[in-house]
């Protein structure tokens, strides 16, 4: 589940690739990288609450991993204010 959830994390599939990790996590609780992938995705679909618990348990399970994802979290953050900068504005309708 995880390799899958890294290729759909690849392809932007960020929901799905959450639910991969999830189910990773659900067969391995200790393996902290899976903590680590699903507190990304969770920072690409703006669950910066989720995404923050994760990474959180993924440093508590392997320290030495903060200088891993640390920037991982940071470049997510970076696309997401890219893309939300990008986006057009919503389309209002009118009453008519």
């Amino acid at each position: 589940y995880n390799v899958r959830g890294l290729a759909r994390f690849e392809l932007a599939d960020y929901e799905l690739a959450v639910s991969d990790f999830s189910e990773a996590i659900r067969r391995e609780k200790s393996f902290a990288e899976l903590y680590g992938n699903r507190g990304v995705a969770n920072l690409m679909l703006n669950r910066d609450r989720e995404a923050q618990d994760d990474l959180a348990r993924c440093y508590e399970l392997e320290p030495d991993l903060r200088s891993t994802y640390e920037p991982l979290a940071e470049d997510a953050r970076s696309k997401r204010r890219r893309v939300a900068s990008s986006s057009p504005p919503p389309r209002t309708t009118s009453g008519n």
